[in-house]
């Protein structure tokens, strides 16, 4: 059987950290869950038992991690909100992400007005691979050159 999704990562990230070592061996395992297919493009895990070890050095906070946990959970539909935006607005989503279903990026995108969606092939939920960066870099300049138009 098929252990869902937020099973998975319920269960490594209920388990309690207590250095920046676990910490980036914990990072690694999460995106080794929701990151990138491998098969895609390959897990730099150098890089993220890097981002992982600085993270928690930065500022380790385990209730906070539950409050945006909880947030998540108990959110609101977020579209009427969202059209009241008047900026201009960049959605970048992988369509291999599978903490957040594309059709999700999709609705925020037709929320905003005006807002571009970028859809990233083969991609899951963040820590985006390098071979990607040069795009999102792309679309970033360019929602700003838009904003500093406006």
């Amino acid at each position: 059987a098929r252990i869902p999704l937020a099973v998975k990562v319920g269960g490594l990230l209920g388990s309690p950290i207590h250095s920046a070592a676990e910490a980036g061996q914990q990072t690694i395992d999460l995106f080794k869950i929701i990151g990138t297919p491998v098969e895609n493009y390959p897990m730099d895990e150098q890089w993220l038992r890097s981002v992982g070890e600085e993270s928690y050095r930065r500022a380790y906070d385990p209730a906070g991690k539950l409050r945006q946990q909880a947030a998540l959970l108990g959110s609101a539909d977020r579209r009427k909100a969202l059209a009241k935006l008047k900026i201009p607005a960049l959605i970048i989503h992988g369509d291999a992400d599978s903490m957040f279903r594309l059709a999700g990026g999709i609705a925020t995108a037709k929320a905003i007005p005006g807002a571009k969606l970028v859809v990233l092939k083969g991609i899951g939920h963040g820590a985006f691979p390098r071979q990607v960066w040069p795009i999102m870099i792309d679309e970033i300049c360019e929602v700003i050159e838009r904003g500093s138009e406006a």
